[in-house]
């Protein structure tokens, strides 16, 4: 449902992801029908929680601490889970020998918070720097005993995981439901299912009465700039098991990667806008053309109004500030701002009437997108 948007929280995380297993029955290999290769039969992640998640909590992966090994800079600053441990067990001695003491204040936080950093960095880095931050952090926690800590089977390990989950719940904000209620967009209105159309492989299914009008999944994107990075070559093995290209004058690519066929381009552009939410399985209908399943049967209305696709693409609107400066930029600032790691377009797609559950959900890719899929079909 949250496509790649689940960020990754060292001490936080609470999802695992699964995958059901590889299905090419769908549109057989043998087959013949041009389906074959023009989507994944990769049925994508399930994720199950891994504790229990609050309403209003942020759904946090884990990647692993090697994700943040094999990176430089930023990173290496990044606190660790053993970090956030070791910090709960310094603020555990500190509130057992200061815990309640007039001589616990600001100053000495401070100082140690400089000490403990010249031991373990990272740790002192999170530990609470004044007498403003410690209260939040022992916000269930009195007199160096927390509230489960009355509980004879309570232990000392405990207290100091629970200072360890407070101090890591300070490096992320917290959004109240009510926020989440006025701001937030619904995730959850599309469900993978195997497509109505022929040759498609899996559609996007409303999984609840979508109005006219409304938001029917948003789409924060990622820039590929130049699309050739996903060329493939005709490869090889040496006798040391390593690939290489067969023919290193070859220029023209012998096909794709299929990543290619889930992002937004213009044939005047090499930049790819790649959805991170599962607008990816959203497939195509139109009016000018017949395509079977759910489209012909729209198309088949006597309502002209119900006709053709039931959404439509547009750029995001206020949820995501960043996009309206973006459209502003040169590709050569946006190329700039990607190379720092950064994003800031999104699409949204919005209902054009309403939905009934159960219906499959399309937009138009346009014109060009069929004129090439045809070619597709006759080649």
């Amino acid at each position: 449902t949250f496509g790649s948007l689940c960020n990754y929280h060292t001490y936080l995380h609470n999802v695992k992801p699964w995958s059901p297993e590889y299905d090419d029955t769908i549109t057989p290999r043998a087959s013949g029908s041009p389906g074959v290769g023009a989507y994944s039969y990769h049925p994508g992640y399930h994720f199950k929680a891994t504790r229990d998640i609050k309403s209003g909590e942020e759904i946090f992966a884990n990647y692993g601490d090697e994700w943040l090994d094999g990176r430089t800079g930023y990173a290496n600053s990044v606190p660790r889970a053993e970090d956030f441990t070791t910090a709960g067990k310094i603020l555990a001695t500190t509130m057992k020998n200061l815990g309640g003491s007039p001589d616990l204040n600001d100053s000495v936080l401070a100082t140690i918070n400089t000490v403990a950093k010249h031991f373990d960095k990272r740790a002192g880095s999170i530990l609470p720097k004044n007498m403003n931050q410690l209260d939040k952090v022992m916000k269930d926690v009195q007199d160096g005993k927390s509230d489960a800590e009355n509980d004879e089977d309570n232990t000392e390990s405990e207290w100091e995981d629970k200072l360890a989950r407070n101090i890591a719940d300070g490096t992320v904000m917290q959004r109240s439901l009510d926020w989440i209620r006025t701001e937030g967009l619904c995730l959850d209105n599309l469900v993978p299912q195997i497509s109505t159309l022929p040759d498609a492989g899996r559609g996007a299914f409303a999984q609840r009465f979508i109005g006219k009008g409304e938001v029917v999944v948003p789409a924060p994107l990622l820039q590929i700039m130049d699309y050739s990075t996903l060329f493939m070559f005709d490869l090889d093995i040496d006798e040391d098991g390593n690939l290489f290209r067969v023919d290193e004058e070859e220029v023209v690519p012998s096909g794709m990667q299929m990543f290619y066929n889930y992002c937004f381009s213009h044939h005047e552009t090499s930049m790819l806008m790649c959805p991170q939410t599962n607008a990816i399985i959203l497939n195509h209908c139109s009016t000018r053309r017949s395509y079977g399943g759910d489209c012909e049967r729209y198309n088949n209305n006597k309502d002209i109004n119900q006709r053709g696709p039931n959404a439509k693409v547009r750029w995001a609107t206020s949820w995501d500030p960043d996009t309206s400066s973006w459209l502003n930029l040169s590709l050569a600032n946006i190329k700039a701002l990607v190379k720092k790691r950064q994003r800031g377009l999104s699409l949204e797609f919005i209902a054009t009437r309403e939905i009934q559950p159960g219906e499959e959900v399309f937009i138009d890719y346009g014109e060009g997108w069929e004129d090439e899929w045809d070619e597709h079909v006759t080649s």
